[in-house]
């Protein structure tokens, strides 16, 4: 008798290891979920040694028009780059360029780092940009403003050949303070500067010297420090394949 009790103890023990297994799976598939999240921010939201300023350094228009400030409120976010307000109007962030969420021309999301730090991306973007958060949240965004930039391709000067609004973003937060989102995502290590030029012969070129010059030194510090995509520069190929 008691060699049959340890015989049935011996198989129900063995019972419960696929039990352990699936367990451990899923354990650590939720770990490499929650890698790809962006860390707790603990109700504060205050980009840390990236100075705000007091105000808009654009005018502001009631219209979208190249180099004026118009403000809106953000509908959907594509991804880290890419949103569309609550008139339908999409934008395209100018000259910079977060990893891919999407396959190419497909709703399949991208794998392996270029996945992991194109949801981050998408995720801080939403971060800056969504003004229905918690009012408690310091640095919480309250106001969320485009200015067009003039660009080639599109049918007006201010749209791409996809008919995306090119646009620099600014978001106010509660503390009142004004921040260029586009540099801002540079500086954290969330995108590279791409897409645009001083160049008069390239499509992408801007007369926005001060612009181009400030997302150049974001992206420098970012790149210095070693700070997000730039954390192994090895990995920058993985994170943006060749199309």
């Amino acid at each position: 008798m008691l060699k049959n009790k340890k015989i049935r103890n011996l198989l129900f023990s063995l019972s419960l290891v696929p039990i352990a297994i699936s367990f451990t799976t899923i354990s650590l598939k939720c770990n490499l979920d929650n890698q790809y999240e962006n860390p707790q921010f603990n109700n504060d939201i205050v980009p840390k040694n990236f100075s705000g300023l007091n105000g808009l350094p654009y005018p502001i228009s009631n219209k979208l028009e190249a180099n004026k400030a118009t403000k809106i409120n953000v509908a959907f976010w594509n991804d880290g780059d890419t949103f569309r307000d609550t008139n339908g109007n999409i934008y395209r962030f100018a000259g910079i360029d977060t990893p891919e969420y999407h396959k190419k021309g497909s709703k399949e999301f991208t794998t392996g780092l270029q996945f992991k730090y194109a949801k981050l991306a998408k995720q801080y973007t939403e971060t800056y940009t969504n003004i229905y958060q918690n009012d408690s949240i310091k640095g919480k965004p309250t106001e969320v403003y485009v200015v067009p930039q003039k660009t080639k391709g599109g049918k007006t000067n201010i749209s791409d050949k996809y008919g995306r609004i090119v646009a620099i973003i600014y978001y106010k937060n509660n503390l009142g303070q004004y921040y260029n989102l586009c540099s801002q995502i540079l500086y954290f290590g969330k995108a590279k500067k791409a897409y645009i030029s001083l160049d008069t012969k390239s499509i992408y070129y801007t007369t926005n010297t001060k612009y181009y010059n400030e997302l150049q030194e974001s992206e420098r510090v970012a790149r210095k420090n070693k700070i997000g995509i730039w954390e192994n520069e090895n990995d920058i190929y993985e994170i943006y394949p060749k199309r």
